[in-house]
């Protein structure tokens, strides 16, 4: 077989029952089972669930019932012989405000723990389209994601949560956060001592952390004797503050022409080189 076949060609030569293992395709878990279950029996966990609920989107779910739209609800039993949603929460709230509706169609899934759950939620929500950041990482943790795990570890040693909202000690960007320590986890472990001492309580958000790290990345790759940890640099940071930053961010964000890591490094940069008059960092 030549290396450059097209896919429809693939498809022919494999056309029999070793064509699976000849691919190396794989099957996890087992295959639903569809039952009409009553609707009050249905719960949601917001453990690993959305916590915010779209009211509007559940009334208007209600106001005007489609069972083509309503398709099934993907859930899953529980030891105990409990049901849990795991896909279409709102699809069960606007069904629990009609008095007409009294089951719902319904694919179960066998499940040994809650893990499983929250695993097939991120599954279904990354094969189906977007899900919020906060949304999945929390269901990454409880489904024992291994970088999730870690990340909730570190934001947690310096008394911040994961969350949403202008809040105290909270972090808002869980998704660069993930992002950035699947490329290089040990730079973030470094930096985020460093973003929590800087915003010293205030709420996180993504442009200081992704512009430190590309900064940082960018110095290192072509050996500059700067960093961003040096005493010097780290004390220009924590003094300037997450409001200072984010305005010299968001002035290099104008200069540039446009958003993104780079021009987040170079209003960090911006920061960093405010009081040189020599010995300037260059990006």
């Amino acid at each position: 077989m030549r290396l450059s076949q097209s896919p429809r060609e693939v498809e022919m030569a494999y056309a029999d029952e070793t064509k699976i293992e000849k691919l190396g395709w794989t099957t996890r878990g087992r295959r639903g089972v569809y039952r009409d279950i009553p609707k009050g029996l249905i719960n949601i966990d917001h453990t690993y669930q959305r916590a915010g609920i779209n009211n509007g989107r559940v009334l208007k779910i209600a106001k005007d019932w489609s069972w083509v739209a309503c398709s099934v609800v993907v859930v899953a039993q529980r030891p105990d012989g409990s049901y849990w949603a795991v896909d279409g929460q709102h699809r069960v709230l606007g069904a629990r405000k009609r008095p007409d509706i009294t089951e719902l169609p319904c694919l179960v899934f066998v499940v040994e723990k809650i893990e499983e759950e929250a695993a097939a939620f991120v599954e279904l929500n990354t094969m189906r389209g977007p899900v919020k950041s906060i949304d999945a990482f929390k269901a990454k943790v409880l489904a024992g994601d291994p970088v999730a795990l870690e990340i909730d570890r570190m934001v947690r040693s310096e008394g911040y949560s994961v969350g949403k909202g202008q809040a105290e000690f909270r972090v808002g960007c869980v998704g660069a956060f993930d992002n950035l320590m699947r490329v290089d986890a040990d730079l973030v472990r470094r930096l985020w001592p460093l973003i929590a001492e800087i915003h010293a309580g205030e709420v996180i958000y993504d442009r200081t952390l992704r512009g430190l790290f590309h900064l940082e990345s960018t110095l290192r790759r072509r050996g500059d004797d700067q960093s961003v940890f040096d005493d010097r640099n780290r004390a220009a940071l924590v003094k300037a503050g997450p409001r200072k930053i984010a305005q010299a961010i968001h002035a290099a964000v104008n200069s540039y022409g446009k958003g993104g890591e780079r021009s987040y490094a170079l209003g960090c940069l911006e920061v960093l080189n405010a009081r040189r008059k020599s010995n300037r960092i260059e990006l």
